[in-house]
């Protein structure tokens, strides 16, 4: 690397690159991310031979690591974007449900296996970071609110680009009640995460719950009344969990990620409908999907690595314009 002679920026070196980390209840997404260079990769959480624990992200983040030096790159940092209750200053994992996992120093763990800095991020917040700074169609100018419906269902929001509500416990939206109709009292993780569609639909078809996930019911809409009523359900009580949020926080955007997001226009659709039906007295913001679609947090995790490196965001626009150039 080598520091450029207007301002305080930093010009990464040819080869310099940062590793990237998304840890997701089903997959791991990684990244060797820098100049004119994105190589992902996506691995299960667990496999038949090795269940997930620590021990298995030590093994991914070191063969990632040494896969980049294999190709002559060199690792400046190494950061991990894990969902839970997340002590980014202590690089810890305090809970996460998803995983699951209690009191895990990952930045401890996985410093003692690749020598690079590394750095722990909350997942839902970097991907709102990533959404807010590297959207083709340039910064989101005021308020936005990032939601992302996956195992389970947060949010997180920016300002100018800047990562607002930034306390370890912020952001669980999924456990909100549901107030009213045939989920009342439910929390919304228990009938709109991706694990609860699928849940519910095997419970209520009668078939294996290991048998399905939620892409499986969003295949079978057309087909299936049960698909069609879990899935009517689930969008339903998400469109109640906005309507909470963006009378609280009225962002100018709202922006839907997660692994649900997949299902295109069967979720957007209907979850803007209900949303408008809602607050039809009030402003409704701009609602769309993530532009890096169920990447966001793995995208916000090479950023929050560029910006500790201080190198210019604008390079890193570049590399991902030119993967998820037709998404907005």
């Amino acid at each position: 690397m080598v520091v450029t002679g207007n301002g305080p920026g930093v010009v990464p070196s040819e080869g310099d690159v940062v590793l990237a980390l998304d840890v997701g209840g089903s997959l791991v997404k990684t990244a060797v991310v820098g100049p004119g260079r994105l190589d992902v990769q996506r691995l299960p959480t667990a496999t038949a031979s090795e269940p997930w624990n620590v021990e298995r992200l030590e093994r991914i983040a070191a063969d990632l690591h040494a896969a980049a030096v294999r190709t002559g790159a060199t690792p400046a940092c190494l950061v991990v974007a894990v969902p839970g209750q997340v002590d980014e200053y202590h690089g810890a994992v305090q809970y996460s449900a998803t995983l699951p996992w209690h009191d895990v120093a990952v930045a401890d763990r996985l410093g003692a296996v690749v020598p690079v800095p590394v750095v722990v991020r909350h997942a839902v917040r970097v991907a709102a970071l990533g959404e807010a700074n590297l959207r083709a169609a340039s910064v989101v100018e005021g308020t936005l609110l990032f939601v992302s419906i996956g195992a389970s269902i947060v949010a997180a929001g920016a300002s100018s680009g800047i990562v607002v509500a930034d306390h370890v416990g912020a952001g669980d939206l999924g456990g909100m009640r549901i107030r009213s109709g045939p989920t009342s009292g439910l929390a919304l993780d228990e009938v709109a995460s991706t694990t609860a569609i699928a849940r519910r639909y095997a419970e209520a078809s009668g078939v294996a719950v290991d048998s399905v996930d939620a892409a499986d019911v969003h295949r079978a809409l057309a087909t299936d009344p049960v698909a069609r009523q879990v899935w009517d359900e689930a969008v339903d009580a998400l469109a109640d969990g906005l309507e909470w949020s963006l009378l609280l926080f009225a962002p100018r955007a709202v922006v839907i990620g997660g692994g649900l997001v997949n299902a295109g226009d069967d979720l957007m659709n209907p979850l803007i409908a209900g949303v408008t039906r809602r607050l039809e007295e009030h402003a409704i913001p701009d609602i769309r999907a993530a532009a890096f679609g169920d990447d966001a947090g793995l995208v916000g995790a090479a950023l929050a690595g560029w910006r500790k490196l201080g190198w210019p965001v604008e390079t890193l626009r570049a590399v991902f314009a030119a993967r998820f150039e037709n998404r907005e």
